[in-house]
């Protein structure tokens, strides 16, 4: 299948890596509007309650993010 995903942000990249691993030949393409290289903004935040939705719903991801994850109260 032949997929299209407009903007590279946590939820197109989410998606393109659970179709990737749902079926591996599927042919997805990002179309992201800033640079390859841009860094700015401020990142994304993860509620307590957003987390425990992705451990549910991914505990492989949730797994990886967690240690990188900075605490800012």
């Amino acid at each position: 299948m032949e997929i299209k995903i407009v903007g590279a942000g946590p939820a197109g990249l989410y998606l393109a890596g659970l179709m990737e691993r749902h079926d591996p030949s599927h042919e997805i393409t990002i179309f992201e509007r800033s640079r390859r290289d841009a860094t700015w903004g401020f990142g994304v935040v993860f509620s307590e309650r957003a987390l425990e939705f992705l451990r549910a719903d991914d505990e492989a991801l949730y797994l990886y993010l967690t240690p990188h994850l900075e605490n800012r109260q």
